[in-house]
């Protein structure tokens, strides 16, 4: 966790740059619409009840 968004995200683009390449991952995101490996990472706060924690 981190209040660094940006950072985060960086980081974890160089760290799961390679995922998009590799075919039974790509086939994964693209069954599930995502472009991007960091996107399965990043939290948005989509779908998390901040108050319940969880």
């Amino acid at each position: 966790m981190t209040s660094d968004v940006a950072g985060g995200r960086a980081r974890a683009e160089k760290n799961m740059a390679d995922y998009g390449t590799i075919p039974s991952y790509r086939a994964a995101l693209d069954r599930e619409g995502i472009d991007n490996p960091v996107d399965l990472a990043a939290d948005r706060g989509r779908g998390v009840d901040r108050e319940a924690g969880h």
